[in-house]
Parts: structure tokens; C-alpha cells; sequence
């Protein structure tokens, strides 16, 4: 199957960092794609600074692969989630790249192929070497 379908799409992100805690929620219009190992969700991220195009591939082994990036290609953000392991991450800034580490909690998958709705809920910290810079939560809602 590779047969794209319109979907409406739901982020919502729950950051805590040190005693403070920010949410964010991003709502978009996308599409949904199938593979025969994964599925992927696009959608663009419009804020006052920039747009980003925003994918999520959901492979069928479990594991979310999330690319970030603007449409200058100044930023871009590239995580690769599979429950309870880490993986390096790259995060370009406009003032440089940073290496960082992503140690995945718990990842929940729930997708209905033949409406394509489902949710996607990752739980993640993320580290500067030893250092944690943020307990992050996303949660990915999306409906045909």
C-alpha cells in the first residue's frame, strides 16, 4: 500500500524543565501514508518565527522515527524513539547543532489503518551528555 489519505492532525507537547512545566498544541491539516513497514504522518508546524514540516513514521516494530524542519533548513530536529533505549539525536539550530541524547520511557501506538485515526503518545528525556535538559511528553491525535 502507498496510497496517500488527507487527515487532520493534533500535537500536543508537554515540556518540564527544572520546576517549570510548558504545553504546547499544534492543530494541521496532513496526510497519512502506508508502507509495508511503516506508516507516516506529515503536516506543517506554522509559528510567528517559521513553518516546519513535521513527519512521523511509524514503523510497524514498534519504534517512531520524528523529523523536524523548517522550511529554510536552518532548524531541523531528528529523533529516533524505541521504548526504553536512548539514541543520539541532532539538533540544528540557527545557532549551531547540538548533539544531544534521547532516553525513550514509553511509547504507545494506537492506529486504526482502515479509518486512519489513531494516537501516539511518546514519553522521552533528553540529555546534554549527563546533564537533563527536559522531560518531554508528545502526544499525536489524528483522524481521516
Amino acid at each position: 500500500m502507498n496510497n496517500s489519505k488527507q487527515i487532520k492532525v493534533k500535537l500536543e507537547t508537554l515540556i518540564k524543565q527544572d520546576e517549570n512545566i510548558d504545553s504546547f498544541t499544534i492543530e494541521s491539516e496532513g496526510t497519512i501514508e502506508s508502507f509495508k513497514d511503516r506508516h507516516v504522518i506529515q503536516f506543517l508546524e506554522e509559528n510567528s518565527e517559521n513553518i516546519f514540516n513535521i513527519r512521523f513514521d511509524l514503523m510497524k516494530t514498534g519504534e517512531v522515527l520524528l523529523n523536524r524542519q523548517s522550511k529554510n533548513r536552518q532548524e531541523m530536529s531528528d529523533f529516533y524513539f524505541k521504548e526504553q533505549d536512548q539514541k543520539d539525536v541532532i539538533y540544528k539550530t540557527i545557532y549551531g547543532t547540538m548533539n544531544l541524547i534521547a532516553k525513550t520511557l514509553k511509547i504507545n501506538i494506537n492506529l486504526d489503518e482502515k479509518s486512519e485515526k489513531g494516537e501516539i503518545k511518546i514519553q522521552y528525556n533528553l540529555y546534554n551528555q549527563d546533564q537533563i535538559l527536559g522531560e518531554y511528553k508528545l502526544r499525536l491525535i489524528f483522524r481521516g
